[in-house]
C-alpha cells in the first residue's frame, strides 16, 4: 500500500512562489479544483472570438481540507488566457483542444496538485505531507441539447500521492436576461485505489504516530455534489458571480477516520474582467 510518509522538519508540500506571494496554504488547494473551470467559460457569450483573456478574483468560504468540519475564508485568483486551441489557467494548467467544433471540447491537460500538509489541521498530525507535483489527464465537454456535460480524467505523478481520478460534471444554464442567468448541476468523483490510500487510509505506521486507528479506503466514487449558481453580465467585459456547491463524502471514503464532516459545503463570490 502506497502512503504518505513523515518527514520531521520538513514540509513537502512547497508552493510555488508566485503561489506563495498571495499567501494561499495548500490545505485550500483542493477546492480549488471546483472552481478550474469557471474563469475560461464564463462571460464566453460575451466573447467575440476564440481567443480571450480573463484575469478574475474570488472570494471563497470553504473547508480547511476535504473532509474538514472548519472552515475558512480566501481571497483567490483566478486568470485563464486562451489562443486557439491552446488554453492556460491558473488551477486547470495547460489545456490542447483536438476537437475542431466550437462546442466540443476534449484533449490533453497538463496540471499541478498541490497535495496536504500535516499540520493543515490537528486531526492530520502524524499523518505526514502529501507531496505537490505534475498531474497528466484527459478531459470532454460537450452539449446534449440545453445541457452541458463534461468528464475529465487526472493522474498524478508525485512520488507518494499517486493515483488516479475521474470527474465528472453536468450543468444547465437559464438566461433570465441579457444579463442575469442562473445555472444548476450535478457532479460525482471517481478515485482509484492508490488514491484512496494516499489520502484516506490510516498506514500502521501513520496510526503510530497519530491518534487515528488503522483504516484503509477503497477505489469508488468520492463524492457526490450540487451547485446553484447566478451569473450578472455588467457589461461587455465586467461580470460577477455567486455560487454554492454541496457535496457529500460517500463509501469508504465518508469512513475514513480524518473526515470529520462528510457534508462539505462552498460558497464564492466572484467578480472578474474579460479583455476582449
Amino acid at each position: 500500500m502506497t502512503v504518505a510518509t513523515k518527514r520531521p522538519g520538513r514540509r513537502l508540500s512547497r508552493l510555488p512562489a508566485n503561489v506563495l506571494s498571495n499567501g494561499l496554504p495548500t490545505r485550500v488547494i483542493f477546492a480549488l479544483l471546483l472552481l478550474s473551470s469557471l474563469a475560461p467559460q464564463l462571460h464566453a457569450a460575451e466573447a467575440t472570438s476564440s481567443d480571450r483573456t480573463v484575469f478574475a478574483l474570488g472570494l471563497v468560504s470553504l473547508p480547511k481540507y476535504e473532509g474538514s468540519a472548519q472552515r475558512e475564508e480566501k481571497i483567490l485568483p483566478l486568470p485563464s488566457m486562451r489562443r486557439g486551441r491552446w488554453s492556460l489557467g491558473f488551477i486547470e494548467g495547460v489545456h490542447y483542444n483536438l476537437s475542431g467544433n466550437r462546442d466540443i471540447q476534449h484533449g490533453p491537460q497538463l496540471a499541478y496538485s498541490f497535495g496536504r500538509d500535516e499540520n493543515d489541521a490537528a486531526i492530520l498530525q502524524g499523518m505526514g505531507d502529501i507531496d505537490s507535483g505534475l498531474t497528466l489527464g484527459y478531459i470532454l465537454r460537450f452539449p446534449v441539447d440545453a445541457f452541458k456535460l463534461g468528464i475529465g480524467y487526472h493522474q498524478a505523478t508525485a512520488k507518494n500521492a499517486r493515483g488516479s481520478r475521474v470527474e465528472l460534471r453536468g450543468g444547465y444554464d437559464y438566461p433570465l436576461s441579457a444579463q442575469h442567468i442562473l445555472g444548476a448541476g450535478l457532479s460525482g468523483s471517481w478515485v482509484d485505489s492508490r488514491y484512496a490510500e494516499n489520502y484516506f487510509s490510516v498506514s500502521e505506521s501513520q496510526a503510530m504516530n497519530s491518534a487515528l486507528p488503522v483504516y484503509t479506503a477503497k477505489a469508488g466514487f468520492k463524492k457526490l455534489g450540487v451547485e446553484l449558481k447566478w451569473t450578472y453580465l455588467i457589461d461587455r467585459q465586467w461580470f460577477g458571480l455567486v455560487r454554492f456547491t454541496g457535496s457529500r463524502l460517500v463509501g469508504s471514503i465518508a469512513d475514513s477516520p480524518i473526515v470529520e464532516n462528510k457534508s462539505q459545503q462552498m460558497a464564492m463570490f466572484l467578480l472578474g474582467y474579460n479583455f476582449e
